[in-house]
C-alpha cells in the first residue's frame, strides 16, 4: 500500500489468492471436511506451506472469522494453532484488530462469531455451539463500537444479515433482529460476510452501513435480488478491499485477476 493507505484485500471462504495485499481476512474455512483438530494436525505436521496458508506470501497474517462448518470440529484447536502459527490468527472465537492508515488515522475490524446466533444449531448436535455466551459476545461488541475513536468501524462475521443468495437468503432473520439496527446505531461502515457461495453487495437507500457478501469460490446460483442489493453476481474470486482515511475501494476480483465489479464508499 502507499503512503497513507492500507489493504485489507482477499476476503473470502477458501483458497482465492491476492496478487498484492496486506493482509487477509478469512470467513470461516468451510472445506470440504469438517475444521477444527484434524485439518489444523495436518497444517502443523506438513508446515504453513499446506492447508489454507498454502499460497500466501510471507509474511502476510490471516486474521480468521469461525464459520459454521468449524463448529462441526474442534474450534478449540483452531484457536490454539495461533499459538505456533507466525501468520495465522484467530487468538479467539471473536476479537478486534486495530490497523493505521498514517500518523492520524485508524481503523477497526471486530471480527465476530456469528453461529451462536443461530437458532437451528441447538436443534441437534451437529454444530457444537451450546454453551456459547452470545450475550456476552453482543456486550463485547457493543463496548468496542462505542468506544471506538477509529475512522473507520468495519465487522467481519460467516452468517450475511442481509442476501439473496439461493442457498441461505432466506435463512437471516436472526442476524438481522441482532444486528440490523445495532450496526446502524453504533456507526458500523461494513460489514463483510461468507455462507452463501457468491458475490453480493448490498446497502439501504437510507442506511449508513455496506453489506457485503464474499463466499466467491464455491458458487452458487443467484436467488431474486432484495431492494437493497446494488450488485450481485455468482462468480469465483476473492474481495479486495482498499482502505484511505478518505474512502473505502471494495473491488470483486475473478480468477484471472480482473476487477468484476468495484465500489468506492466515501467517508
Amino acid at each position: 500500500a502507499g503512503v497513507g493507505e492500507t489493504d485489507l484485500p482477499s476476503i473470502h471462504e477458501h483458497h482465492g489468492r491476492a496478487r498484492r495485499s496486506g493482509w487477509h481476512a478469512r470467513l470461516g474455512l468451510h472445506h470440504h471436511g469438517q475444521g477444527g483438530l484434524p485439518l489444523l494436525t495436518r497444517r502443523a505436521g506438513g508446515g504453513e506451506s499446506d492447508g489454507v496458508l498454502a499460497g500466501l506470501r510471507a509474511p502476510l497474517g490471516v486474521y480468521v472469522a469461525l464459520g459454521n462448518h468449524d463448529y462441526k470440529g474442534e474450534v478449540r484447536a483452531e484457536i490454539d494453532y495461533t499459538k505456533i502459527s507466525r501468520r495465522w490468527n484467530m487468538p479467539a472465537r471473536y476479537f478486534a484488530v486495530h490497523k493505521r492508515i498514517n500518523d492520524s488515522t485508524a481503523a477497526d475490524f471486530y471480527i465476530i462469531d456469528t453461529s451462536p446466533f443461530q437458532s437451528e444449531y441447538y436443534k441437534t448436535d451437529e454444530h457444537h455451539v451450546t454453551g456459547q455466551d452470545t450475550a456476552k459476545q453482543m456486550r463485547w461488541i457493543d463496548s468496542c463500537l462505542t468506544n471506538s475513536k477509529s475512522r473507520w468501524k468495519i465487522v467481519v462475521g460467516h452468517h450475511p444479515v442481509y442476501s439473496s443468495g439461493s442457498a441461505h437468503g432466506k435463512q437471516t432473520g436472526e442476524m438481522q433482529a441482532r444486528f440490523a439496527r445495532f450496526f446502524e446505531d453504533k456507526g458500523v461502515d461494513a460489514y463483510f460476510c461468507g455462507h452463501d457461495h457468491d458475490f453480493e453487495y448490498l446497502k439501504a437507500r437510507d442506511g449508513h452501513v455496506n453489506y457485503f457478501v464474499c463466499g466467491t469460490v464455491e458458487v452458487r446460483p443467484m436467488g431474486e435480488p432484495l431492494p437493497s442489493t446494488v450488485f450481485a453476481k455468482s462468480v469465483p474470486g476473492f474481495t479486495k478491499v482498499l482502505l484511505t482515511p478518505a474512502k473505502m475501494k471494495v473491488s470483486l476480483i475473478d480468477t484471472a485477476g480482473a476487477e468484476v465489479y468495484a465500489t468506492v464508499i466515501k467517508k
